[in-house]
């Protein structure tokens, strides 16, 4: 299977009227801003989740130093089974809502 730009397709067809000519450039634009705007909010999601694991990261860290120390209490943490449990929560919804938002954006309903 060989993909093909829509452009080598009207080439190939020769004399089309240039209505026809318009519609196949406004799909060619349409799919490359689609494909572009899918791309920013997967980039985005992957640096949102990154930074949310580096801050678990470095109070986890804190947790384990403050441990050692003698400083806090086993009760007293800060990444607790309810951190985690929310932490779980938030991510299977986040994941969930941009999947959502990718697929109605690339396949958007038609109206008519």
């Amino acid at each position: 299977m060989t993909t093909r730009q829509l452009n080598q397709e009207t080439a190939q067809l020769g004399e089309i009227n240039e209505e026809a000519k318009a519609r196949i450039r406004s799909i060619d634009a349409d799919t490359r801003v689609r494909l572009w705007m899918a791309l920013v909010i997967s980039a985005l999601f992957i640096l949102l989740n990154a930074a949310v694991i580096f801050l678990i990261w470095n109070a986890f860290n804190a947790d384990i130093s403050l441990l050692r120390e003698k400083l806090i209490q086993n009760d007293q943490r800060l990444i607790t089974e309810n951190v985690f449990m929310s932490l779980i929560g938030a991510t299977v919804v986040q994941v969930g809502v941009t999947l959502v938002a990718i697929i109605s954006y690339l396949f958007p309903k038609n109206s008519g």
